[in-house]
C-alpha cells in the first residue's frame, strides 16, 4: 500500500491516541467523521461520557482544531482554542 507522508502522520496519531485513551481507562470507539457530501472524512474516536473541557484538553494535547460533541441528539462542533461552538443539527440525522 502507498500512503502519503500525511497520511501516516495521521495513521501514527490515531495510534498514539487509541493509546492515551487506553491508559486513561476512557471508553471510545473508533468511527469516521466527515462532511455530509463525503469531500472529507478522516478517522476518529467517539469518547463516551467525557465532559466538554477535558474533552478540548486531551484535543489539544494532540494537536487537533475541534472536537464533536453530541448530546440529547444535538450535534456540535467546539473549537479548541477559541470560544465558538457550531451548532449543526440533529446527530441521528448524520448517520449513514
Amino acid at each position: 500500500m502507498n500512503t502519503s507522508a500525511s497520511e501516516d502522520r495521521n495513521v501514527h496519531a490515531q495510534k498514539e491516541l487509541e493509546e492515551y485513551l487506553d491508559s486513561e481507562n476512557l471508553r471510545f470507539a473508533k468511527i469516521s467523521a466527515g462532511s455530509k457530501d463525503f469531500s472529507h472524512c478522516e478517522e476518529s474516536v467517539f469518547i463516551y461520557d467525557l465532559d466538554l473541557e477535558k474533552g478540548k484538553r486531551i484535543a489539544r494535547s494532540f494537536n487537533q482544531l475541534a472536537i464533536f460533541r453530541v448530546q440529547d441528539d444535538q450535534f456540535e462542533i467546539y473549537h479548541c482554542h477559541q470560544c465558538e461552538v457550531v451548532h449543526v443539527g440533529s446527530f441521528s440525522a448524520r448517520f449513514l
